[in-house]
């Protein structure tokens, strides 16, 4: 009874391994900390094509064994140039947000302070300095957010397949 029972098993087993299909997934291997960035069938990718300037903004459809398939086309990655990828941090995107707002608030406001005691409004030094800052501040944590990682002997696309 029990050897029929893992006969039956045994049989089922590999008729649903056939009917499951094996899922393919892009991997951007790489140095670092983390690894390897892993890209699903329904991702978002952005990447750049050899010898084209822009940048595609893509959901992936599909994986193949050397080929990606975006918008009904496959693209091979022997011919992506680099990966783009943003950083993803809820402190960092708050900053990146208020702080050229507040440059622009401290420099107004600093500006037009004098008015509410009757005065012209005054252009200062200190209030040029302080609302640049902040506004400098918040493009540079935007320059900092975007990475890219150029395709090349150190950082290989590749798809694996999952069981």
């Amino acid at each position: 009874m029990i050897v029929r029972l893992a006969l039956v098993f045994f049989c089922c087993s590999i008729c649903l391994k056939g009917v499951s299909q094996d899922q393919r997934f892009l991997i951007l291997d790489k140095p670092g900390h983390v690894k390897r960035l892993r890209y699903y069938a329904g991702d978002e990718l952005i990447f750049k094509l050899k010898g084209d300037r822009m940048k595609y903004k893509d959901v992936i459809e599909a994986v193949g064994d050397s080929t990606i398939k975006v918008r009904g086309a496959d693209i091979p990655l022997r011919d992506i140039k680099s990966v783009i990828r943003y950083k993803q941090g809820g402190m960092l995107d708050q900053a990146i947000y208020i702080l050229p707002r507040a440059g622009l608030l401290y420099f107004l406001a600093d500006t037009f302070n004098p008015v509410f005691r009757g005065n012209d409004p005054d252009i200062s030094r200190s209030g040029i300095v302080v609302g640049s800052s902040f506004i400098a501040g918040g493009l540079l944590l935007k320059l900092a957010k975007k990475r890219n990682y150029r395709i090349n002997n150190f950082r290989r696309l590749r798809t694996l397949e999952t069981f």
